[in-house]
């Protein structure tokens, strides 16, 4: 991008004139190298020396793609595209017929449902702390979280509110609640058994109990079956295709996100029967496979607490659990962490909203002695 400076008098803490460019970009060149979060990569010493890398051109990468085993291709779908606004959770209907997209605006968030080819997509519903989006297994409704308090939250976990449920249609009376209770609504969407008969879900009713991972049998009044609790947090909870076993992470709740350090599988509906460490290590996301023959895994790189391979976790369930060690499946590095499994199982729903600098070449690093010099030849005085 372009770097600018302005003057400024140190005595009072004043802007005392307009800005001025001291290093040119523009929409097809991107003089100064700027990172992801737009942070410029240059510095100047106390004697006034400026140093910068060298970028090029800057674009917006933003969309959802398949990728997987057979590598990228673009969801055959335009309005995403040029949309306001950072894609946030995805979910594929339980028909794979059509998606469902969380959409973060500047001031509120939303949800839309759109067929894979974009000829149908209508908003479902659109408030302030949209979270932990999910399709009910019947395809019949689309559940999403609703912070009850957006702008008086900390610490990953302390989002928590109802779940609601919504037509994808778009349309009809407002949605209907799925679970009152306070809910931990940014660890991960409530799993559903593919019967439909059991969630599961993390709930805190408050600042000081442990973080606990429930299973709510679905339209009835009986209370809850308690699957894990502890200390610090707990999310994600994945439902294994036979109903038996439902896969959780755990970890501890910091600024800025969830942290979560350990893959467990416990048994359902019984966790008397078994619960089993599967495995160790920062990871973002995790989901049991279609067929049920593996756990998916997004693991985080550590260097640039950035998203990074998705392993597969080779499981059986029957006659007894047992793991093999994982597999690498296919780098993540270039998207977010939000995703879902294909209907193949080798290929994912994926968004990205990077940006991305397409210098050709080796990038250098470029030193111009005086600052003093560059602001008066820029007209800078």
């Amino acid at each position: 991008g372009s770097l600018m400076g302005v003057p400024f008098d140190l005595d009072v803490l004043e802007v005392t004139g307009p800005a001025i460019q001291l290093i040119e970009g523009g929409p097809k060149k991107a003089a100064v190298e700027v990172e992801f979060h737009g942070q410029g990569r240059f510095s100047v010493s106390r004697n006034g020396t400026l140093v910068f890398r060298e970028g090029g051109a800057l674009r917006v990468h933003k969309g959802l793609y398949w990728d997987g085993v057979d590598g990228p291709r673009p969801v055959t779908s335009d309005w995403d595209l040029d949309f306001v606004g950072d894609f946030r959770e995805i979910r594929i209907s339980p028909d794979h017929s059509r998606f469902a997209v969380g959409l973060a605006k500047d001031t509120m968030d939303e949800i839309w449902v759109s067929t894979f080819d974009g000829s149908r997509h209508r908003l479902v519903a659109s408030g302030n702390g949209i979270r932990g989006l999910g399709w009910t297994p019947d395809g019949e409704y689309v559940t999403y979280g609703l912070v009850a308090d957006p702008l008086d939250q900390h610490h990953a976990g302390d989002e928590i509110g109802p779940i609601l449920m919504k037509r994808p249609e778009g349309n009809g009376p407002d949605p209907d609640t799925l679970l009152a209770s306070p809910v931990c609504v940014e660890v991960g969407a409530p799993s559903w058994s593919a019967d439909g008969e059991w969630f599961a879900y993390v709930s805190r009713p408050d600042g000081e109990s442990p973080f606990s991972l429930w299973a709510q049998r679905y339209g009835t009044n009986e209370p809850p079956v308690l699957l894990a609790e502890q200390p610090g947090l707990v999310g994600s909870p994945s439902f294994s295709p036979d109903g038996q076993y439902v896969a959780y992470l755990q970890g501890h709740a910091e600024d800025g996100g969830p942290s979560f350090e350990e893959l467990w599988v416990v048994a359902f509906p019984d966790p008397t029967r078994g619960r089993w460490r599967i495995s160790t290590g920062p990871t973002a996301w995790i989901q049991w496979s279609h067929d049920g023959e593996s756990i998916f895994a997004l693991e985080w790189t550590e260097a640039l607490n950035e998203s990074g391979m998705i392993r597969a976790i080779p499981v059986q369930t029957d006659p007894v659990f047992a793991w093999g060690p994982a597999q690498d499946f296919f780098d993540a590095s270039y998207y977010d962490d939000y995703l879902d499994v294909g209907p193949d199982g080798r290929s994912f729903l994926l968004s990205t909203n990077h940006w991305f600098d397409q210098a050709a070449g080796e990038k250098k690093y470029i030193m111009i002695r005086s600052t003093v010099e560059l602001l008066k030849e820029k007209g800078g005085g």
